[in-house]
């Protein structure tokens, strides 16, 4: 009775955790912006054509496919939920993090439990990079995350049945089948682990394997074959070749570098797991015990890894938020140590109790923190902005003009929300470039609330000297901006200053006569609105 009493319990504090782990990530992504990735992502591909139809979906992932990337699954239900509904998206994202979580606990053994989980969540959460770009970013997410939750539960297909000779039944196998076929087919380095992952557990295994019946050896040439084509089809793909030959060439060292990176920004990750193999390690007594860990841990998680690594070396594209196959490996690596370190051994368990208490605190707390300051800050100025661009367009205007987030520097450095996908001054920077486009304006500007933003348009290029605004007494008030954050568009022939909006007239502008006489247009952009100031209005 008490053990059932305790099961209950921890079934209980499992379920809670779970759902305020899907409670907070709903109310951060929802509260976030789109990226620019999105914005692009709501027209058909390599047009400024809104998709509004099934058959312009199937046009763009046509186009997708043929001149870009064989990720047709993947952008398909991005383009899909930003034609639809992205609140949907937020929902279910939710959703597939806590079942995540769960796949990463359960790959090598079934016990799940609240610290498990929390200690998982903990080192996805300090251990790795970029949260937001592979967790809360729509594109990000549907690229990475998603993905990766199937493969987790592919791997932990093969490895049950291959390793441990278990093999499901023939809906739930239909169900695996076709979980190998969308691993294959939805992101390169996924696939790399899960091809890597398979081949070597084959290699390790092929004396067991021998011995199967022809039926039994059939069944899993299927599995393996509903995995393979798609990786064919996403690998081979027109579009990854087109994109491949148009690319500047970059030497095997720049690999290696982005490599190398990569892994420097999960070493934290990297040194709990060799401490918990080091750990368990040292808990065995018999040298062959020894030997058969080490074997375990080579078979399943290194080698896998290290395998996957090798194609990244003739690719020069590998993005922090590409490493996620390779982190929930180590992570899975990690809780399975932490399992095997405290069976049958009670100091152990009473260590893994004191674990788990403060990853659930260290897992929590950032949540939670970035939830707030998402409901106080984000989302207040989420539905701010594009209740003000859509009533710009409503009313005929052609350049949109929004409030800068002022909050910009308050977001947590260490945390889940992104920095990266607010706007900038500037229309030239590739975020507000394609909000623009979004909307249908020609261009999206981005001013603070007590400011004034003045553009001296000129007919030949002085942008690239220093000048500077001054008030009467000579003290610099503003600088030029030199160009956006994230640039698409070059900033020439423009000169652009951001002062104090009550203050924009009574000014000097630093700028020499040679180039006042190449003057074309000054345009103020405040509160709002866009308007063209007289240059003899202004002083100089």
């Amino acid at each position: 009775m008490k053990n059932m009493r305790k099961e209950n319990r921890q079934y209980i504090a499992t379920i809670a955790f779970l759902c305020i782990v899907a409670g907070m990530m709903w109310i951060i992504g929802d509260a976030g912006l789109l990226a620019p990735d999105e914005y692009n992502y709501s027209n058909i591909y390599g047009t400024t054509q809104r998709i509004t139809s099934l058959a312009d979906l199937r046009t763009s992932l046509s186009l997708f496919y043929t001149s870009w990337t064989g990720r047709i699954l993947v952008h398909g239900m991005i383009q899909l939920f930003l034609w639809l509904n992205v609140n949907v998206f937020y929902i279910m994202n939710s959703i597939v993090f806590v079942i995540f979580l769960i796949g990463i606990v359960r790959l090598f053994d079934e016990k799940v439990s609240v610290g498990y989980l929390a200690i998982a969540l903990a080192l996805i959460i300090y251990g790795t990079a970029v949260f937001s770009e592979k967790y809360i970013w729509i594109s990000g997410s549907l690229n990475y995350l998603w993905p990766t939750c199937v493969m987790l539960y592919t791997l932990r297909y093969f490895y049950k049945g291959i390793a441990e000779q278990e093999i499901p039944n023939r809906y739930k196998t239909a169900l695996y089948w076709i979980l190998a076929f969308v691993t294959g087919f939805s992101q390169e380095n996924i696939a790399f682990v899960t091809g890597s992952f398979v081949l070597i557990l084959i290699f390790s295994r092929w004396k067991e394997l021998i011995k199967l019946s022809k039926k039994e050896i059939l069944y899993w040439i299927t599995g393996i074959l509903c995995f393979g084509i798609g990786a064919l089809l996403l690998i081979f793909a027109p579009g990854n070749l087109v994109r491949f030959h148009g690319s500047d060439g970059t030497g095997i060292y720049t690999c290696i570098y982005n490599i190398a990176r990569n892994l420097f920004h999960i070493k934290y990750l990297i040194v709990v797991y060799l401490i918990t193999l080091f750990l368990i390690y040292r808990k065995e007594k018999k040298q062959s015990d020894k030997l058969e860990i080490c074997k375990k841990q080579i078979i399943y998680i290194v080698l896998p890894c290290v395998v996957a690594m090798v194609p990244m070396l003739i690719i020069a594209e590998f993005y922090d938020r590409a490493m996620l196959p390779y982190e929930v490996l180590l992570i899975a690596g990690c809780i399975y140590n932490i399992k095997e370190l405290v069976a049958n051994s009670n100091t152990a368990k009473k260590c893994e109790s004191i674990v788990s208490v403060v990853s659930v605190v260290m897992a929590i707390v950032p949540m939670v923190r970035d939830a707030v300051f998402s409901v106080n800050y984000l989302k207040p100025y989420k539905l701010q902005i594009e209740a003000e661009a859509e009533q710009q367009i409503h009313d005929g205007k052609k350049v949109i003009i929004l409030k800068q987030f002022e909050q910009k520097d308050e977001v947590p450095n260490d945390g889940i929300i992104s920095k990266e996908f607010f706007f900038d001054s500037l229309n030239t920077d590739i975020r507000n470039y394609y909000a623009a486009r979004y909307y249908g304006a020609e261009a999206l500007y981005c001013v603070p609330d007590n400011m004034c933003q003045m553009e001296f348009e000129l007919d030949t290029d002085f942008s690239t000297e220093q000048y500077q605004a001054t008030d009467e007494n000579g003290e610099v008030v503003a600088e030029q901006i030199e160009d956006a954050e994230h640039p698409v568009l070059p900033l020439e022939s423009r000169i652009v200053f951001q002062v104090p909006k009550d203050e924009y007239l009574t000014l000097h502008y630093q700028l020499p006569q040679e180039v006042q006489s190449h003057i074309t247009k000054v345009v103020c952009r405040v509160d709002g609105e866009e308007k063209i100031v007289d240059t003899n209005d202004l002083r100089w």
